[in-house]
């Protein structure tokens, strides 16, 4: 801000007022001064003193809004004596935003600067918009035109220029339609008549009569009371992609032909390709049944195996058992110790060789699970467990009030007793952690040991057999399996399998 002022009182007082209200102030004595200022630095808002020594507020107010580098400077001009109406008339046409008569009122003064400074704001952002405007206009790849509300040209771009083959300089003025083709004004004209934004297509003569196609493309302008300003229109040149269009048709109905001509043939290859692909999906369902159906003749054959061993080899070595025993009473009596502790020998072995085949005879069809369910089946399993290989097993199983499908819990126990195995034959472990949990989404086994984990000297998690078998036993009733092995030691496998209500019983 500039105070032009030759009286210091004066200037002082306003001075310490606007500085106060926190503006930015400097200050001149005269009108040379006070020009010389304003040329310098250019100040957002003068108050100056009607009548100078060297000057009239008038004629500084009128040199400052001619300038066009200064005319945006907001200029209040101030008297210091009984100011008539002609003399504030005067002040106003010279130019003046504000004319301000002393004495005044502090407050007054500064209420009135800060409304100068809201009208110098507004007056800034109106500038940097327009200039925004203009400066996106003459760099757009589009012709823009702008009209008044009657349809006149106020402004166009270069590229609107090129586009018409008429300059800058006479455009102004005349009808925005300058230029459209005849036959299309009165179809394009709806563009130009009313609040919406819309589009058309249209044919232009640009230079040297040449027609181009144009996507001709336009709004309105309203002020903030809804009244239309103007309308504002971008251009752009689309005569090649007509012509390309055109020759894309002429193209596609040669393709047709073509394609017309083909049909039949692949007709014939496409009854071919579809009973291939049938084929193919029922070899693809037979493969993916394949694991499943194997697993099940796995487990009759060893129903039909444990059976045999339990109906057959176990009775017939109770038999040769039991008479074992009776020889030993015989030979007993006889008093010969050496053949008394061969028997012995062989009644223990026999013995251990009985155990052994029902054991294995359990393992391969354990009784408990088709009798009594998954839980006491795991319980039975982890305790022949416990006694065969010496190792210490957490076992946490939930309380299940119904039973699952045969086929689940059936996978389920095999999948534990090949982890088992796993841990007994492999994992140099001290203790397992066993956890089955089941919720109404799904079933969790999870098996951890602190042994050696899947070392380089063991098959790999994702080679060994016995973990392959996990995996075809939980892809068979539609679950994951997830084997970690930290290189610390250790491994851990769980189970997840989903629990749909039509899987419960």
């Amino acid at each position: 801000m500039l105070a032009i002022d030759d009286d210091e009182l004066n200037r002082d007082m306003i001075t310490r007022v606007l500085q106060k209200s926190g503006f930015p102030i400097q200050c001149a004595a005269s009108g040379e001064e006070g020009r010389k200022l304003i040329q310098e630095f250019e100040p957002d808002l003068v108050v100056c003193d009607v009548r100078l020594p060297d000057s009239s507020g008038f004629d500084i107010c009128k040199d400052v809004k001619s300038d066009e580098r200064t005319s945006h400077i907001l200029f209040a001009l101030i008297s210091s004596q009984e100011t008539s109406p002609e003399s504030k008339v005067e002040g106003l046409q010279s130019g003046a935003d504000e004319y301000i008569v002393r004495p005044i009122n502090h407050k007054e003064l500064v209420a009135r600067m800060h409304a100068l400074a809201r009208i110098q704001q507004a007056a800034l952002a109106l500038r940097v918009s327009e200039q925004r405007f203009l400066t996106l206009a003459q760099t757009a790849p589009t012709g823009i035109v702008r009209t008044d509300p009657q349809g006149n040209i106020v402004y166009v771009n270069d590229h609107w220029c090129e586009l018409t083959g008429i300059s800058g300089a006479k455009a102004p003025g005349k009808r925005w339609d300058l230029g459209v083709h005849p036959d299309d004004v009165k179809r394009v004209s709806k563009l130009f008549n009313n609040r919406d934004t819309g589009k058309a297509e249209c044919r232009f003569i640009g230079k040297d009569e040449n027609i181009r196609w144009v996507m001709l493309t336009a709004a309105c302008e309203a002020n903030h009371d809804g009244e239309i300003t103007g309308h504002i229109g971008a251009m752009i040149d689309i005569t090649e992609r007509k012509d390309a269009t055109d020759k894309l048709a002429a193209l596609n109905q040669t393709l047709d032909k073509q394609v017309a001509s083909r049909t039949e043939q692949l007709a014939h290859t496409n009854e071919l390709l579809l009973r291939e692909i049938k084929e193919r999906k029922r070899a693809e369902e037979e493969l993916k049944q394949l694991p499943h159906r194997i697993l099940e003749a796995q487990e009759t054959e060893r129903r039909r195996v444990a059976r045999e061993l339990h109906d057959g080899v176990s009775q017939i070595l109770a038999s040769v058992q039991f008479r074992i025993r009776n020889a030993s009473q015989s030979i007993e009596d006889l008093g010969d110790e050496k053949v008394i502790s061969e028997i012995k020998q062989a009644e223990q072995l026999l013995e251990r060789t009985l155990k052994e085949v029902r054991n294995i005879s359990h393992d391969l069809c354990p009784s408990e699970l088709d009798d009594l369910g998954l839980i006491p089946a795991i319980q039975s399993l982890v305790q022949h467990f416990e006694v065969r290989s010496g190792v210490d097993v957490s076992l946490e199983l939930p309380e299940w009030k119904s039973r699952v499908q045969p086929d689940i819990e059936l996978a389920f126990y095999r999948i534990l007793q090949e982890a088992l195995s796993n841990v007994d034959r492999h994992a140099d472990a001290s203790v397992v952690e066993i956890t089955l949990s089941k919720d109404d989404n799904a079933i969790t086994l999870a098996v951890r040991d602190d042994g050696k984990g899947f070392g380089k000297s063991t098959k790999s998690s994702d080679g060994g057999l016995g973990l392959v078998n996990m995996r075809e036993r939980t892809e068979s009733i539609d679950g994951s399996v997830a084997i970690t092995s930290p290189p610390t030691g250790g491994a851990r496998i769980e189970i997840v399998v989903p629990l749909n209500p039509e899987k419960s019983s």
